[in-house]
């Protein structure tokens, strides 16, 4: 990723702001151009320098910031330098020519150039040099030169602006001494004081409203409502989202400004496509976290010890809308802060699979196949399950197939059982029992519905043709339980001649069960029914005390019985039943035929 796949900031323009007030310029006023530290001031300033008057006479600004200087010299002294730099450095190369002068016409230093130069030239380098000798041997602080040089209105002077730059920012010393410099120069050249005009020094007292003849505003289009408002806009177009109002409120309530602004999309740059971030996360809770890094140390600092915000900081802080941000839901994919910390950190790259690396792995059969059977990557199943019932997620049916094909060969897990769950909720209506009700419509006849929908679905979907393969595939991924089928009028049962030509007959007998409720009633299973359930092979008996819950699958400590290496055990909530006449009876029919398979 270069620089040019950076965010530009757009250009400002003040074109017309600038012109008005250079046109102001024209008369020799005090202005105060008053805004907030990085507000833009100094943007403000420079295009107005490259405008011309209505004139036709270039705005020469000379700008002073004390403030920044590092300079030993005093106010006057340093203004003086700055407006008549030719004057002062030749008045300075005046005295160093003079004690230079002097120094070699004495007797210590004698080149001979006395017989060069006139006396009354050696007498007055002498006057000169011993003047400043005195000056700086007795350290005199006196600005009178400076004063009486500055009340001289030298033609230079008239093309030129001063402006004193942070202004605020300077001491209560320099702004007194400012005071005095301005009365000097009051009506003989345009004055721009530069700064926060609410924490400058005697404020308060109204004290500026005597020296200052005019307070000049930034422009609109420098307000921070402004410059974010179209910053937000540039960034929802670049990254293709909607920024939410939690977010936009958070930074306009502040009134961060242009300079803020500038950092701030300088680690946007950095983190979301210099790193290439924006793949890897959610690229909104990126830039809250950024903004707090810029703005919120003591938070982020937090968040990078802890991964959240503690209460304390909730309660020191009142920027509440960055905290709801950060709380999303951890079930979306890319994953949220709440769930991918080390991600969203400055300077961390995300471990996490790109939107692009999981399509491509959903499209590529023998990699979606090792995906679903193998060990679950979280970024996988959250890309998953977040993402199927998008109206633009166009790999439902692949995901269907390939999950079925694993079930078909005995492999299966969640988040297969939940891919073929969902997509038959996708494909069938399923009844709202308790609506049906309340409009007088037969259950029965919508739970009739109900199952042929079910069956449409694995028939067109699947090359299933066997109902009883349907039933079993449909409880073990959930498409349909219990309460789908009770009180459902068929005519399919154990003891239809039909029966013996299903290839899951232990289906058709849990599908019989279900349907009159004999999991709840167990008075009443008949003999008939222990005798038909008695006469499954081996493998259909232990399929149906599986699918009824009768026994699960166990460990090697617990199992009492194994079929094909597998350990099984009874089920704790049958064991809960033992001393129920009806239930003891059909246990015993069942341990009885356990026992026979375990000898086996």
């Amino acid at each position: 990723m270069t620089e040019n796949d950076f965010i530009r900031l757009e250009k400002i323009d003040i074109s017309i702001a600038a012109q008005n007030f250079a046109n102001l310029l024209n008369e020799n006023k005090t202005y105060f151009l008053n805004g907030t530290w990085g507000s833009g001031k100094s943007t403000f300033l420079k295009q107005v320098d490259n405008l011309k008057l209505k004139n036709k006479k270039k705005v020469k600004l000379v700008t002073i910031d004390f403030w920044r200087l590092n300079d030993s010299r005093s106010t006057l002294e340093t203004v003086f330098a700055k407006l008549h730099p030719f004057v002062y450095w030749g008045l300075r190369l005046i005295v160093i020519l003079c004690i230079a002068l002097s120094i070699l016409m004495t007797n210590v230093v004698d080149l001979g150039l006395s017989v060069f130069v006139p006396a009354w030239v050696i007498l007055s380098a002498g006057v000169v040099a011993l003047i400043v000798a005195i000056h700086q041997f007795l350290k005199i602080k006196s600005d009178g030169i400076y004063s009486r040089l500055l009340t001289f209105n030298f033609p230079s002077c008239r093309k030129k602006v001063l402006v004193v730059d942070n202004f605020d920012r300077m001491t209560e010393e320099q702004q007194e001494a400012s005071y005095k410099l301005f009365s000097l120069l009051n009506g003989k050249l345009p004055i721009i004081f530069v700064g926060d005009i609410d924490i400058i020094h005697r404020n308060e007292s109204n004290y500026l409203s005597k020296i200052i003849d005019r307070r000049i505003e930034l422009p609109f289009v420098l307000h921070p409502t402004k410059i974010w408002g179209d910053y937000f806009e540039q960034l929802e177009k670049r990254f293709e989202i909607k920024l939410s109002d939690n977010f936009i409120n958070l930074v306009m309530k502040e009134n961060r400004n242009l300079r803020d602004r500038e950092h701030f999309n300088d680690y946007v740059n950095l983190e979301l496509i210099g790193r290439n971030k924006k793949e890897y996360v959610l690229v909104e809770q990126q830039m809250v976290v950024i903004y707090l890094y810029i703005f919120y140390p003591d938070i982020y600092n937090v968040l990078l010890k802890m991964g959240r915000i503690t209460d304390s900081i909730k309660r020191k802080y009142d920027i509440a809308e960055s905290f709801i941000i950060l709380r999303a839901e951890p079930s979306i994919y890319p994953f949220p802060f709440s769930s991918n910390t080390e991600a969203y950190l400055i300077s961390e790259i995300p471990s996490n699979r790109t939107l692009e690396e999981l399509n491509a792995i959903i499209e590529t059969p023998s990699l979606l196949l090792e995906e679903l059977s193998g060990m679950l990557s979280s970024d996988f199943t959250t890309y998953i399950t977040t993402s199927f019932y998008d109206n633009d997620f166009n790999y439902r049916f692949l995901l269907f197939k390939t999950s079925f094909k694993l079930s078909e060969e005995g492999n299966n897990n969640w988040l297969i059982d939940f891919i073929i769950m969902n997509m038959a909720k996708i494909n069938i209506k399923y009844p709202n029992y308790e609506l049906d009700q309340l409009f007088n419509q037969l259950i029965v006849d919508t739970k009739s519905t109900f199952i042929s929908q079910v069956e449409g679905f694995w028939r067109a979907n699947t090359e299933l043709t066997d109902f009883s393969d349907i039933l079993y595939y449909s409880f073990k991924h959930k498409v349909i339980d219990k309460e789908h089928i009770r009180d459902l009028v068929t005519d399919i049962s154990p003891f239809n001649k039909m029966f013996s030509s299903f290839r899951r007959k232990e289906q058709i007998i849990l599908f019989y069960i279900y349907i009159n409720k004999m999991d709840e009633y167990f008075s009443k299973w008949d003999e008939d029914l222990l005798n038909v359930i008695n006469n499954l092979n081996n493998q259909e008996f232990i399929d149906f005390l599986l699918g009824f819950g009768y026994i699960r699958s166990g460990d090697d400590n617990e199992g009492v019985l194994k079929i094909n290496g597998k350990p099984y055990v009874i089920d704790f909530k049958f064991k809960k039943l033992a001393g129920d006449e009806y239930f003891d009876k059909i246990s015993n029919v069942f341990d009885n035929r356990l026992d026979e398979i375990k000898d086996k």
